[in-house]
């Protein structure tokens, strides 16, 4: 689970996670860059229910193989 919130203990969320392999998540985060263009690491966290961590691996990755520049967006 991924626990998000502001400063207000009211506003937190509680956000059941995908139980994704690396490929598929890498699939969707791609995706999500072709149709929104940039995005933060906790939207994509949010929006596509991935783990932060795996999301900031593959986003590593993407930026290795030149595929994502670094504010992030996709090539």
């Amino acid at each position: 689970m991924l626990y998000t919130g502001k400063r207000n203990m009211n506003d937190i969320k509680i956000i059941e996670l995908q139980d994704i392999s690396k490929d598929e998540a890498k699939k969707q985060i791609i995706n999500y860059f072709k149709k929104h263009k940039t995005a933060w690491i906790s939207e994509l966290a949010e929006n596509l229910l991935i783990d932060i961590e795996l999301i900031i691996d593959i986003t590593n990755d993407l930026e290795k193989e030149g595929k994502l520049k670094e504010n992030p967006t996709i090539v």
